[in-house]
């Protein structure tokens, strides 16, 4: 009790904080000089909030809560809270004067700021008992749920217990040699154990995992395996190595939590990004804290990891653990000596260790082959003679040393062959070994090759005896089974297969009955059948054996099986209403996807159905058929798109869909693809827009992503159906798609430059007061690093986009690598701050200003300046200005008809004339960008838009609308296919500019609705704005049928607001730019219509019922409860209507599946 006591505690003082938030927001408006003293109140509330939930957080967890409840803890928490009440008391007693009196002088806020803080220190005291082991295991916990890792992919994973370890007294050399390296403080970072297919480089890698794993100096493994999900893929590699990390090393993890919550997918970012962010720099920050010697990684078969450009990129990727010191970061790794592998160690030449197993004597292989292949003969004798009859057992010198040798001989140098073969005679159901091993001594004196001699023995069993007609009808049903066990792109159980492939679990277990000794054949039907060894499937796909099929008629043509494996994934998800709306049975449409367990989506979402959502597009584009217009994809997604898109939310593979879509339209046949062609980037574009509502809420595939989707959508058409009854009244929407693609809210600072890195999706923020650079990805609209400390004017890109130079500190220039952000270079020597720096062409000096009156010219070969040149202390650099290529004009903002630097000049440099102005603009132009061909000109303003300038004409091409907020910088994508924009709210948008602007059918604000009433015959609607004026609405056609302006209103609406604050409909809040908007107030009724307290949600009787897209960012509301419909109005200017139906969403309410189902609702009256 006294622990739910402290939180019931906890949550009056983080209300009580809630409260200061809202209320200093009224004194911002109505007191002239009171903003100063509410910033600074502010923000030590902000500090002492993050106290508090912290609190919170670890007093919910499963250790915190015997550990941290204290009396004084209890104690600290009271006064704090009583501290806050008072505070609050006198906050509103200023307020309820006709025009708010800011209560204190401003050494009353010095004093409360000092109380604030001596509370939040007496808290922090008492947290301090144990705080750090439970912090550590909150932390650990977080970063370990959040991860995505590859199953069974370490090395002591029981789903490859059959490749085991090394025999004792085998790979001794091989393996001393390894633990020299791995011990030796003069070795390099990456050991490569290089060696064909088959020799035994996966028991090796595991015999050393296990060595390193007792010795306490493994820090992780990872064994690729192709053919094994998401063991055939670098995707979750380091993902997966840094959840070992994090278990061997818990101290990392609050670093690594810090990434996970600024990027929750971090596994979509490249490896270099994610190899940097979870490992190098959480090592680097963990450097001396105890750990000090060396932390090895296993990385096996790298050459089973996919697509040959990852093999090669990988292997430079993990040559940055060399930077690494206490602990020094190793990697272990093997892999066949595939080209795309040895390009990628040529490329870090003299930065690892090798051994080839080619060069390994042939005495030392026949040496451990023989010992290997006695042990197991010698097993396969006693287990077989304790099996059988007196007379039966064999003889105690079988098979005998002539014998032996020839099998070893035959093996030499694969270890695979001395397996498979040891396999063949130990398999019962084919014959007793001595039979076995006839028959395979039959195939040695035919003379056939190492792999032919393991695997022909195996399958020409299949056929033996058999008509032609009997043959071809095994053969058939071979190439089907085994053709798709083979390519199956994860493995699947006998029962998994038996339903894709619409075959009988009887009829697949007697194919596998005879193919014990080349696929782990479980014993049950819900284990995954798994290929032994990967030389099994090379060998039946080998196009060389199309070449004579009369040898080998077990040949697989790899792209038909594909292509039958993709029929089938489509038929079963087509087949028995597998695919269907709320396939969980959730009912509720407001059910979160963290609320529904593991348990009820396996059992709604049999593994079969799982692997058939995921892979069937894999199957389509690794298959040589092509899409295109009413063929089997396009019938598909015609009928189960949503379906679809709501089991892999379901699966949370949300954010994969779209790189599905991109596979579909590669796809695409050139000439037979009108209809599915648009249908494919329809869905595209429904699904960028839609990745958080499938995150969040898998059913709001059919209500929110789709009534907020373009009224033209392809999409939205087609299903329009799928609508929900409930909802009578539908928002109005633009008819077609607008050219943003991807909006990435407060993220940045609120003035930033964007720096394009040429040849590259990556996009720099700077701020133009200096502070935190960010590194963009354009691809995934998200930031994949952060610099802090970077001074303003300092961010310079080499030519080539391999380098970027800035400045850390007043003095100091640093030249670091885009692709790995190590520092590369310091060059000291200004005396006092640097204010801009810049490239030579070539990339090979730069020139830098500085405030000490130089200017300095840098060879990047030495750290001293070649030249330096003096302009006086008080005179200061400007930056370049814009010029055309032809150095004759200059582009630059001018004053137009509607204020200075409204509209864009083009200057003539020779005659000292404009010979073009530029106007559109209703407000200063912030930023100007000259595309490639110089045809263009893109101009940013604070008035909120984009536009596009065609330099031929000089006219208007294109303006782009969206940002709520003044646009502050401009850039393009270095092949200009997007524009990338920055707001004053911290606000980033990625625009297609491929997709052809629209003018806006929808009235609406160019400033934030501050607020929303329905008129009382709830026939109009009444709007407030930021831009001073107020409109009347139709309340059923949503058009606005007046407007007043000049009002000399910004976020204060005196005569719709009672003067009472405390119990007004409405408060406030203060966004991150100091604007003000309005926010609905919580009201204790909460049956009925609502809105969440966060905005997020539309509620009924307090449960979640329609989702509202971030994009919208809600900012007023209103209920109108007779017609159950409720007003929206968004920080965009928007207003949208919503109604709902009661009498069709009874059952919502009925069924919760979190306990209550409900959420903090706001209702209204």
């Amino acid at each position: 009790m006294d622990v739910l006591g402290l939180l019931a505690n906890i949550s009056q003082v983080v209300d009580l904080l809630i409260k200061i938030g809202v209320m200093c927001s009224i004194y911002c408006v109505d007191v002239k000089n009171a903003p100063q003293d509410v910033r600074k109140l502010l923000k030590e509330v902000d500090r002492l909030t993050a106290v508090v939930k912290e609190l919170e957080s670890l007093l919910r967890s499963p250790k915190g809560a015997s550990k941290l409840e204290s009396q004084p803890l209890r104690q600290a928490v009271f006064d704090l809270r009583k501290l806050l009440a008072e505070l609050v008391a006198k906050l509103d007693l200023g307020a309820k004067h006709a025009r708010a009196i800011w209560p204190f002088k401003r050494r009353d806020i010095h004093d409360i700021i000092a109380a604030i803080e001596r509370q939040k220190a007496n808290i922090l005291i008492n947290l301090n008992v144990e705080q750090t082991s439970i912090l550590l295991d909150v932390h650990q916990e977080f970063v370990l749920s959040k991860l995505r890792i590859a199953e069974a992919a370490s090395f002591d994973a029981n789903v490859d217990s059959e490749e085991s370890h090394c025999l004792p007294g085998t790979r001794t050399e091989i393996i001393q040699q390894i633990k020299h390296w791995s011990t030796s403080p003069d070795s390099k970072a990456i050991f490569w154990l290089n060696g064909m297919a088959g020799t035994g480089k996966s028991t090796i890698s595991r015999t050393v995992a296990r060595a390193f794993f007792k010795d306490s100096m493994l820090g992780a493994s990872f064994f690729f395996k192709r053919g094994e999900g998401d063991r055939g893929r670098t995707t979750f590699l380091i993902t997966t190595l840094t959840a070992q990390l994090v278990r061997r090393m818990p101290s990392l993890a609050p670093q690594i939590r810090r990434v996970l919550e600024f990027e929750p997918q971090i596994h979509e970012k490249s490896l270099s990004d994610q190899f940097q962010m979870l490992i190098l720099d959480p090592l680097k920050q963990h450097a001396g804290n105890g750990q000090s010697s060396d932390l090895l990684i296993v990385v096996d078969a790298l050459d089973e990891c996919g697509l040959e450009e990852s093999m090669r990129i990988l292997i430079n990727v993990l040559s940055n653990a060399q930077y690494t010191e206490n602990p020094r970061l190793k990697f272990f790794l093997t892999s066949r000596p595939e080209l795309p592998i040895r390009l990628g160690f040529e490329d870090i030449s003299g930065m690892y260790d090798n051994m080839l197993l080619a060069v390994v004597s042939t005495p030392t292989i026949e040496h451990d082959i023989e010992l290997f292949m006695r042990h197991q003969l010698d097993k396969i004798k006693q287990d077989y003679n304790k099996s059988v009859t007196q007379h039966r057992k064999i003889s105690d010198d079988w098979p005998g040393l002539a014998i032996i040798q020839k099998l070893v001989a035959s093996a030499i140098p694969l270890f695979i062959v001395a397996a498979t073969i040891c396999r063949f005679l130990n398999d019962r159901r084919l014959g007793g070994p001595p039979h076995q091993l006839k028959r395979l001594l039959e195939y040695r004196n035919a003379k056939l090759s190492g792999l032919d001699m393991t695997y022909l023995p195996v399958l020409d069993r299949l056929t033996a005896g058999l008509t032609v007609s009997n043959k071809e009808d095994v053969m058939n049903k071979f190439r089907y089974l085994i053709g798709s066990i083979i390519t199956l792109a994860k493995p699947l159980s006998i029962r998994s297969l038996a339903r894709i492939l619409n075959v009988s679990t009887d009829a697949i277990e007697d194919q596998l009955d005879v193919l014990h000794s080349v696929l782990g054949v479980p014993s049950d039907l819900d284990t995954p059948v798994r290929l032994l060894h990967l030389s099994f499937r090379d060998f039946l796909v080998d196009s060389e054996k199309q070449l004579d099929l009369e040898r080998y008629p077990f040949w697989i043509n790899e792209q038909e099986a594909h292509a039958k494996l993709f029929l089938q994934c489509l038929r079963s998800l087509s087949n028995d209403n597998v695919l269907r709306e709320d396939i969980c049975f959730l009912r509720s449409p407001g059910t979160l996807q963290s609320d529904i367990s593991q348990d009820t989506i396996d059992a709604c979402l049999p593994d079969a159905v799982q692997y058939a959502c995921t892979y069937w597009v894999y199957h389509l584009t690794s298959s040589n058929r092509s899409i295109c217009d009413h063929d089997e994809t396009h019938k598909f997604l015609s009928i189960y798109l949503l379906n679809w898109l709501e089991a892999l939310s379901l699966m949370r593979q949300s954010a994969e869909s779209v790189h599905m879509v991109d596979d579909l339209i590669h796809k695409l046949e050139v000439s037979h693809f009108q209809v599915i062609g648009k249908f494919l980037r329809d869905i595209r574009r429904f699904i960028l827009a839609n990745v958080v509502t499938l995150e969040k809420a898998p059913l709001q595939i059919y209500s929110s992503a789709l009534i907020f989707a373009p009224e033209n959508s392809i999409v939205r058409q087609m299903f329009k159906e799928s609508i929900p009854t409930w909802l009578r009244t539908l928002p109005a929407m633009q008819p077609l798609w607008d050219p943003c693609l991807a909006t990435n809210a407060n993220q940045l600072t609120s003035i930033v430059n964007l720096i394009t890195i040429p040849a590259s999706d990556r996009v720099i923020s700077l701020p133009k007061i200096g502070g935190e650079m960010k590194v963009w990805d354009l691809k995934s609209a998200s930031c994949i690093a952060i610099h802090s400390n970077v001074l303003a004017k300092s961010v310079r890109v080499s030519p080539d986009g391999t380098e970027v130079l800035y400045m850390t500190g007043h003095k100091v220039l640093q030249v670091m690598e885009a692709a790995t952000r190590s520092c590369i270079g310091e060059y000291r020597g200004h005396t006092d701050t640097i204010t801009c720096a810049v490239f030579s062409a070539d990339g090979l000096q730069f020139a830098s200003g500085s405030k000490d009156g130089t200017l300095k010219i840098w060879n990047r070969s030495f750290d001293k300046p070649v030249a330096t040149y003096e302009f006086g202390h008080h005179d200061q650099l400007l930056s370049c200005p814009n010029f055309f290529s032809d150095g004759i004009r200059v582009i630059s903002p001018i004053r137009g008809d509607t204020g200075i630097g409204h509209a864009i000049g083009i200057w003539n440099v020779l005659t000292a004339t404009c010979d073009a102005v530029l106007e559109g603009h209703r407000a200063n132009i912030s930023d100007i960008i000259l595309s490639m061909d110089e045809s263009k000109i893109a101009s940013a303003s604070y008035d909120k838009t984009i536009r596009v300038w065609d330099t031929r004409e000089w006219t208007c091409v294109a303006i782009y609308n969206g940002h709520a907020e003044g646009i502050s910088s401009l850039t393009y994508s270095a092949d200009e296919t997007l524009l990338i924009s920055g707001d004053l709210a911290g606000t980033l948008k990625i625009w297609d500019t491929n997709v052809e602007t629209q003018e806006s059918r929808l009235e609406e604000h160019e400033g934030a609705v501050l607020e929303v009433m329905f008129s009382a015959d709830n026939k109009r609607v009444i709007t407030t704005s930021g831009d001073q004026t107020v409109r009347l609405w139709d309340a059923d056609s949503e058009k606005c049928i007046a407007t007043g302006t000049d009002h000399q209103i910004f976020a204060w609406v005196p005569m719709m607001v009672p003067q009472d604050i405390p119990t007004a409909p409405y408060d406030h809040i203060i966004n991150n730019t100091d604007g003000l908007y309005g926010w609905p107030k919580s009201i204790a009724n909460t049956s009925g219509l609502g809105l969440s307290n966060d905005g997020e949600w539309i509620t009924w009787d307090s449960y979640r019922l329609l989702w509202l897209p971030p994009t919208y960012q809600i900012s007023a509301a209103d209920i109108d409860v007779a017609t159950s419909r409720i007003a929206l109005g968004s920080r965009h200017g928007r207003l949208l209507l919503i109604g709902v139906d009661p009498s069709r969403i009874f059952a919502i309410n009925s069924t919760p599946v979190d306990g209550t189902g409900r959420v903090s609702s706001s209702t209204y009256q």
